[in-house]
């Protein structure tokens, strides 16, 4: 067995401000000894796009450097949501980079956002993430103790030959820090985290943004644990806090024997081909 954590907040423009909140509710859930804590996307920051760039920071900036310092006192695997880090060589766009942190504090893996968000949502949001932020080019699986870590980004989740790709490479867990929007989340967030689930016969663990960022920016919320037959195991609808479940490993390779789907998957099997 194994407990995983999952953390949701409401990041703000006030980095120092959502750095305190993270170390409190990581603090808070290191306290039932988890084996992997999980953090939602753009946890450090979220705010104007004029002010982006200047939060992009290296392995050895302010954000990265407090998950290695609670994950040496947690003693826990962190999947660290994502930091705006240095893009290509241009400078004029970052990626927005998923991260594993080990228990002695070293990253372990990172995973660029391949698939990037410019949408207009009718009487909402209007996110152009192509603007200041590049595409990833590769497909991760981070290997964490047990586990086997399927790395994604919140507008990911749409793609379900990434997830079909992670569970080839041997992925038993999705991982989907996310800040989806209240239109798109209320209708959609819960359905493809259970498709992702079921299709790949993996668990998902999935820590979001929840609540309202500033006044033109909301996120759905909604954090939750997803058992690999698609059942909801843990959820935080709203607020800021922890959510978190014991999951059986076994469970997912009892599964796959039992109903061997990736197996039988005759559809493209390489990140080269589907892009």
């Amino acid at each position: 067995m194994l407990r995983v954590a999952v953390i949701q907040t409401c990041a703000t423009n006030d980095r120092v401000r959502n750095h305190d909140e993270v170390a409190r509710l990581l603090r808070q859930a290191a306290s039932d000894r988890p084996g992997l804590i999980a953090l939602p996307e753009n946890w450090a920051w979220i705010g104007p796009d004029d002010e982006k760039l200047a939060q992009i920071e290296t392995e050895e900036g302010p954000s990265i450097c407090l998950l290695k310092e609670l994950a040496r006192e947690a003693q826990s695997w962190i999947m660290g949501g994502t930091v705006l880090m240095p893009g290509p060589a241009d400078e004029s766009r970052a990626y927005n980079t998923a991260i594993v942190i080990s228990p002695a504090g070293e990253v372990t893996a990172t995973y660029q956002k391949v698939h990037l968000f410019d949408v207009e949502v009718p009487g909402g949001a209007i996110l152009n993430e192509t603007k200041l932020v590049a595409p990833g080019e590769d497909v991760v699986v981070a290997p964490a103790g047990d586990l086997q870590l399927g790395l994604s980004v919140c507008y990911d989740l749409r793609f379900s030959w990434l997830y079909r790709e992670l569970a080839h490479r041997g992925a038993n867990m999705l991982c989907v820090p996310a800040a989806f929007t209240v239109p798109t989340g209320s209708l959609h967030w819960e359905v493809l985290l259970r498709a992702r689930a079921i299709e790949s016969l993996c668990y998902v663990v999935a820590p979001a943004q929840t609540g309202r960022h500033s006044p033109t920016r909301k996120s759905w919320g909604h954090s939750m644990i997803v058992d690999p037959y698609g059942g909801i195991i843990a959820q935080r609808p709203e607020g800021v806090g922890v959510v978190m479940a014991d999951l059986d490993l076994e469970r997912v390779s009892t599964l796959r024997k039992n109903m061997p789907v990736l197996d039988h998957d005759r559809g493209p099997r390489s990140w080269e081909v589907t892009r």
